[in-house]
């Protein structure tokens, strides 16, 4: 699985459907094997009521989906329903299926707020929360955060580099296939 997490209009979802699609254009027999595998896009949305956060995350773990938000948002919007014992078995099941984790916040509050501005359309949140989120998310990345979630790769949004470009996904693209690999995929 393939991982982006981040706070909204920060361009994971354009970054999720542009990794399937550079997957989908490159599936051919010119592949190693490693790389031959079928992906699909996939959406953590607002959870239900009912929604464990902790079993129901294995339900959802697919080796081979590109993951639009999963585990780390519970530490950003749901206060309280993550302690450091879950979070660390939630990232070893993660690390049994050959899953890459990317962080993404944007570089600062003046130039977060650039972006929603640029994309703020029907977010289920008000500027000041998805701020909010944004911080917190810049501390995962800064490694201030009480639980330091793991990851493998941060992408901090800049005024000159404000979403991932084709470099960091095909980046993030082979450490999976790497993982993939050396699980047996």
């Amino acid at each position: 699985m393939l991982i982006l997490e981040g706070p909204d209009c920060i361009g994971k979802t354009r970054a999720a459907k542009r990794i399937c699609q550079m997957v989908d254009e490159a599936t051919d027999e010119t592949l190693p094997p490693e790389r031959q595998f079928p992906v699909r896009y996939d959406h953590m949305g607002r959870p239900s009521k009912a929604f464990d956060f902790f079993r129901d995350y294995q339900d959802l773990i697919s080796q081979y989906a590109v993951m639009d938000r999963f585990h780390l948002g519970a530490l950003v919007w749901h206060e309280g329903v993550m302690n450091l014992q879950r979070l660390r078995i939630i990232e070893g099941w993660l690390y049994s299926q050959a899953s890459v984790i990317v962080v993404m916040c944007a570089a600062g509050s003046v130039h977060y707020e650039t972006l929603l501005d640029k994309d703020h359309k029907d977010q289920m949140f008000d500027k000041e929360t998805l701020i909010d989120a944004n911080r917190t998310y810049t501390k995962m990345v800064d490694d201030e955060h009480p639980l330091h979630p793991q990851f493998d790769f941060a992408f901090v949004s800049t005024k000159t580099h404000p979403y991932p470009d084709d470099n960091d996904l095909l980046t993030w693209w082979n450490e999976w296939c790497n993982r993939l690999k050396e699980i047996g995929r």
